[in-house]
């Protein structure tokens, strides 16, 4: 049996491949630059009350913040003593979005989720890597970045009144908000929510502005870094939902789409069971 896992920052998914029997549970993501290890042992434990994890023989694990040796490893060790008879792979969740979207094949990869990463991938490995920088520093074109810049207009009065009020409606009824996130101890998750209000608005003149001007300095800032000769793929629930808008920038910039897919989890169930 194979087990595969795709964690993100907020979810986390994951697959048993018996044959051709596919079996999916959803979990809470896991990061570990902000989560502690705890927090990984208690989904382990949760998976192991649905399937028996002594049973697997190889574990497939693409998560957040394993870009980083140190936590490489230490999620590794993590997943070995609950896993004691698996051949254990950690990579990365950017390396997870290239073989779903890619497969064998060359492309540009852009996760846009909660944060964002992006690379130019060669069929086999990643080539070519743009630092993300992480939610302080960096991850353009995030629904973080894009709920950050919402609540900023909120808060300072930039939003036209309509969208103000609806807002205040969604998250700040009690005019607490600000310091609900100041005391938020996943941040990244909490702001990341705003961008369902985006969404929710986009046909109001105000917001598919700003929609528009979100994702083209992401390209511009980030994308327009790589080719254009190789097509350019996109995973992650920002892309897969604001994919219209991705579309047409893409289209403004010359760039050819491949696929814009919302979880890897599938078609890394099918990749690792070739």
């Amino acid at each position: 049996m194979i087990l595969i896992a795709d964690i993100g920052g907020t979810k986390g998914d994951w697959c048993l491949v018996d044959g051709d029997k596919f079996t999916s549970i959803q979990t809470l993501g896991f990061n570990p630059y902000t989560l502690s290890n705890e927090f990984l042992i208690e989904i382990l434990k949760l998976i192991n009350k649905k399937i028996d994890l002594n049973q697997v023989k190889k574990l497939f694990y693409y998560g957040a913040g394993c870009n980083n040796p140190k936590y490489k490893n230490l999620v590794k060790k993590i997943l070995s003593k609950k896993l004691i008879n698996a051949s254990i792979f950690v990579e990365t969740d950017l390396l997870a979005a290239c073989r779903a979207t890619c497969g064998n094949k060359s492309g540009i990869v852009s996760i846009l989720g909660t944060g964002s990463n992006s690379c130019l991938y060669d069929g086999k490995k990643i080539i070519k890597k743009i630092n993300s920088l992480g939610y302080l520093f960096g991850d353009e074109g995030s629904g973080f970045e894009m709920g950050k810049n919402i609540f900023i207009k909120y808060k300072r009065d930039d939003l036209p009144q309509d969208l103000s009020l609806i807002f205040k409606k969604m998250y700040d009824k009690n005019n607490d908000l600000l310091e609900k996130i100041y005391l938020e101890t996943n941040t990244s998750k909490l702001v990341s929510n705003f961008s369902e209000f985006v969404f929710e608005n986009k046909d109001h003149p105000y917001v598919d502005y700003y929609i528009n001007e979100h994702f083209t300095s992401y390209f511009n800032k980030i994308l327009s870094n790589y080719n254009k000769r190789y097509y350019l793929n996109f995973c992650g629930s920002i892309a897969y939902y604001f994919k219209s808008y991705i579309k047409n920038i893409s289209k403004k910039k010359e760039f050819k789409i491949g696929k814009i897919i919302s979880k890897p989890i599938k078609h890394l169930s099918k990749y690792h069971s070739q």
